[in-house]
């Protein structure tokens, strides 16, 4: 297992690519080096936190996460999901730079941190004349469905049974926009 590369796998094509988290790290850790102006006053308000009863807020005037809450069994629990929150938020950082991660990776370390999960995640983005407000609802049913079941087995045999290609290859384009139709995202964990 190694928890520091996501597997994408392209069932039409049938081929996988592995993508290195770490360094996708190194490259948001960079950009936040030089980042100019509106970026820099967004990443520094991602490390503005408000934690309440039932609630968490992360980031500020511009660009703001806030997320309700739900206790998991366990906190191990809170820590996958924190990790593979991480990993995605970091993989759209990388295929779409303007996606931005910064307040999504501190609200998903808060949330590893309290050993909570939350239950609805609500980002709302104030750049123009009227906020975009994007919402998610998690369902957390704590155990899979035989149709989940059947879909984890089917996704472990793709992992072995599909060619592994470069990057450059399973990306026409450079990594942008969303992911070719017919890609699911499948952890480094197999």
């Amino acid at each position: 297992a190694n928890a520091n590369r996501l597997v994408l796998l392209d069932e039409q094509r049938q081929v996988r690519t592995e993508v290195n988290l770490a360094e996708l790290q190194r490259l948001l850790d960079f950009a936040k080096t030089g980042a100019p102006g509106l970026l820099t006053t967004i990443i520094a308000e991602s490390e503005q936190v408000d934690i309440g009863e039932d609630t968490i807020s992360v980031g500020g005037s511009i660009m703001r996460y806030r997320a309700t809450l739900q206790k998991p069994p366990s906190a191990s629990m809170a820590t996958e999901y924190a990790t593979f929150a991480d990993a995605l938020a970091r993989l759209n950082a990388g295929r779409e730079p303007a996606a931005l991660p910064y307040a999504r990776l501190k609200l998903n370390s808060v949330l590893g941190g309290q050993a909570v999960l939350p239950k609805e995640v609500t980002k709302t983005l104030s750049l123009g004349s009227k906020p975009q407000v994007q919402r998610s609802i998690l369902h957390a049913t704590w155990r899979l469905s035989s149709e989940h079941e059947r879909r984890v087995n089917d996704i472990q045999s793709k992992l072995v049974s599909f060619q592994l290609v470069a990057q450059k290859d399973f990306f026409p384009q450079p990594m942008r926009a969303a992911a070719a139709p017919g890609t699911t995202p499948a952890t480094g964990n197999n």
